[in-house]
């Protein structure tokens, strides 16, 4: 059983287990573009089968951190498109959605 307080029982927050609540906080990509190609990568190592079950688990960990990156990037994006309309800007609107 974990102690949500200190992490793992084991370690009280010294391990490096990936299952260990202590863990450091993910390293924040610089942009959408970088965070994207750190997933491919990501992915290619998962698919290629080599890794440990360990290795596994902190790799898939951290491709669901950039995941989620991504799709934060993605819907700031979204909200800050706009369309320039005479002399003032105004969100865009997608005129197929009636």
């Amino acid at each position: 059983m974990q102690d949500l307080a200190t992490g793992c029982l084991t370690c009280r927050g010294t391990c490096a287990s990936v299952l260990c609540m202590n863990v450091q906080t993910p390293a924040v990509p610089e942009n959408y573009e970088s965070a994207l190609k750190e997933l491919e990568i990501l992915l290619a190592r998962l698919e290629d089968g080599q890794l440990s079950l360990e290795e596994s688990i902190e790799t898939y960990r951290r491709g669901l951190f950039l995941l989620g990156f991504c799709q934060t990037q993605l819907a700031d994006a979204e909200q800050r498109i706009q369309v320039l309309e005479g002399d003032s800007l105004k969100n865009f609107q997608n005129h197929g959605d009636a």
